[in-house]
């Protein structure tokens, strides 16, 4: 209802949370302030042309930004456990690319149970792994919130086939 300036000011504030979640994260892991400006610029670099046009992308690329940092960061567990979540009821309902989000925590649990299985030679490790066991709790929240959206699971459905929509 407020036309373009306030698509404009979306587009602005989708580019200036990444930047923010991505200063965020890496001063939590570096604490090194040419580091982290240096990672802007890059990131900046490489996303410049994508940056150039109002895009729903823009929003998924600042919740994977933000899942990837919740997922690295030391946190209570609960609260990770609520917020993934959430973030996945916003993001599935904002942008198809969430499933890019749910195969990264499939694979970011497969790396635990896989590092765990290499180090101690026995399955039942994972049982009772606390981190593991977290990690796969993540991943089966974050599909079922995915599917709080008026298409229920048909999204999942519609957005694996949506390369075959005759519009593109």
């Amino acid at each position: 209802s407020f036309g373009p300036t306030a698509l404009q000011f979306m587009h602005a504030a989708l580019i200036t949370g990444t930047l923010l979640a991505l200063s965020l994260f890496w001063h939590s892991k570096t604490r090194a302030i040419w580091l982290i400006l240096g990672g802007l610029m890059l990131f900046a670099a490489l996303n410049w042309q994508q940056w150039l046009v109002i895009r729903p992308q823009l929003a998924g690329v600042l919740a994977f930004v933000v899942l990837l940092g919740l997922m690295q960061t030391r946190m209570n567990g609960t609260l990770k456990l609520l917020l993934v979540p959430a973030l996945f009821v916003l993001w599935s309902n904002v942008h198809g690319s969430f499933l890019v989000g749910l195969m990264w925590l499939g694979l970011f649990a497969a790396g635990r149970g896989i590092d765990l299985l290499m180090r101690t030679r026995r399955l039942a490790a994972l049982l009772h792994d606390a981190d593991f066991r977290r990690r796969v709790l993540a991943l089966e929240l974050a599909v079922v919130a995915s599917l709080v959206n008026p298409y229920g699971w048909r999204l999942l459905l519609e957005v694996l086939l949506f390369g075959r929509n005759p519009n593109l």
